[in-house]
């Protein structure tokens, strides 16, 4: 049972964050990359694990992981699998594909609670925190806890303390990208799996950089060590005049789609034509050349309804768009915000739902009923329920630059900011309960 937020504090700087998936294990599992400085040798992978019933979290196990990780991609189909986008001092950026040797849950008791003399009770705050590194307090109480209340020096033990890192396999490496950016190119900024259905051991990923994005067919085995990665198409994602790539998104609904924000800009594309799409041979290409004023930061799409997507960006607003009509602009903007929004997630099940993150520290929790696939109801005049937002989370205090939802509550999510600090949140069940009744 839920009882407010949890926190946990990893030892380095962490940009980003991602959910497992394809797990069936009891908790929900959470990868943190971290960027230390370039000056280290080895920054960590970590994997999080956190468990409802008792509202822990506990760190799984330490990856060490070369270079400072700036994204992370799991494998939508297996858990073991997962790339990571890295940079390192004196070296090429690196883009590789790991097979992580996955720790059993039954090492850690959900039903255990912690025992420790002086402990705080449910009612006050919980305080969890990393092998040689500050404890953060929050409140435990669900909804109206949340925020941070305040320092304590009591420490609740609920995960297990890690003094060496696990080794990870590395099956494939990516080669650098070469692209016509300012830069010079190289960092893979994303790479996005399929979600179609592959057949066997083939998969198919897109990994973009700055300027270029290349598609590429996956060889995976666990019992081969004949691995490898086949190039199938690339193009260029536009000149170096509109900026660089910050991120992409595969359309659930179209495999040949993907959509990029690049500058201020959002682009459509077509796989098939290396081009942006349009609906017809004399179809507007499907551009929002000023998007967001300053710069556009990321772009997820709803994965319940065709043709929408959501942008955040450095204008402070959220905004929703239908990609066949992208050149009348956004459908829809949210303003809540005070600073540049960094992350935005629809909710992989019910759309009514969207998190976004952003350098004020906040995270927004926000109900869009009027766009989604299936608009909410005011249960007390009948009338469609308005748009709002639901909650503000103020768990931070730096720059929130990752969220995600879980893959296996799709009410349970978490939210990562650059000092290390990841919090673990639940939709208020008031909310919940207007959607699943």
């Amino acid at each position: 049972m839920y009882s407010g937020a949890v926190v946990y504090g990893a030892k380095n700087q962490s940009r980003c964050l991602a959910a497992v998936c394809g797990d069936h294990e009891e908790g929900h599992r959470f990868l943190v990359g971290a960027a230390g400085l370039r000056e280290q040798p080895h920054n960590e992978l970590l994997l999080l694990e956190y468990f409802e019933d008792t509202n822990n979290v506990r760190e799984a196990c330490t990856y060490r992981h070369p270079g400072e990780i700036w994204h992370i991609s799991p494998s939508p189909r297996d858990a073991a699998l997962c790339f990571t986008s890295s940079t390192r001092k004196g070296t090429d950026p690196a883009c590789t594909l790991w097979r992580l040797p996955l720790p059993s849950s039954s090492a850690f008791s959900p039903s255990s609670s912690p025992t420790e003399e002086g402990n705080q009770s449910a009612s006050q705050s919980s305080v969890h925190r990393s092998p040689d590194h500050q404890a953060f307090a929050t409140s435990t109480f669900f909804p109206g806890g949340g925020g941070i209340t305040g320092d304590s020096g009591k420490t609740h033990n609920n995960h297990q303390q890690h003094n060496q890192s696990t080794p990870m396999e590395a099956i494939i490496s990516l080669p650098p990208i070469t692209t016509t950016s300012s830069s010079g190119g190289g960092r893979v900024r994303c790479v996005l799996w399929s979600l179609g259905e592959e057949a066997g051991a083939q998969e198919q990923v897109l990994a973009v950089d700055e300027g270029k994005a290349t598609l590429y067919s996956l060889s995976t085995s666990s019992t081969s060590s004949d691995n490898s990665a086949q190039e199938i198409s690339s193009f260029i994602l536009g000149g170096p005049e509109k900026g660089e790539v910050q991120t992409a998104a595969w359309d659930p609904h179209n495999l040949y789609k993907v959509a990029t924000v690049q500058g201020t800009s959002v682009t459509h594309w077509d796989l098939r034509t290396g081009k942006p799409s349009g609906q017809a041979s004399s179809s507007l290409p499907q551009i929002a050349e000023l998007a967001h004023r300053h710069g556009a930061r990321d772009v997820d799409f709803n994965r319940s309804k065709p043709y929408y997507f959501v942008t955040g960006g450095e204008d402070r607003l959220v905004k929703f768009w239908d990609s066949r009509k992208m050149t009348h602009g956004p459908v829809k903007q949210l303003a809540g915000h005070t600073h540049w929004v960094t992350t935005v997630k629809y909710n992989p099940c019910h759309d009514q739902l969207l998190l976004s993150g952003g350098t004020d520290s906040m995270v927004n929790l926000w109900r869009v009923s009027s766009i989604s696939s299936a608009p909410l109801l005011d249960l007390e005049d009948g009338h469609d329920a308005p748009d709002l937002r639901v909650k503000e989370f103020e768990d931070h205090e730096e720059s929130v630059y990752s969220v995600a939802w879980s893959s296996q509550d799709p009410f349970v999510f978490s939210s990562l900011s650059y000092d290390g600090r990841v919090a673990i949140n639940a939709v208020p069940p008031s909310e919940k309960y207007k959607i699943l009744l």
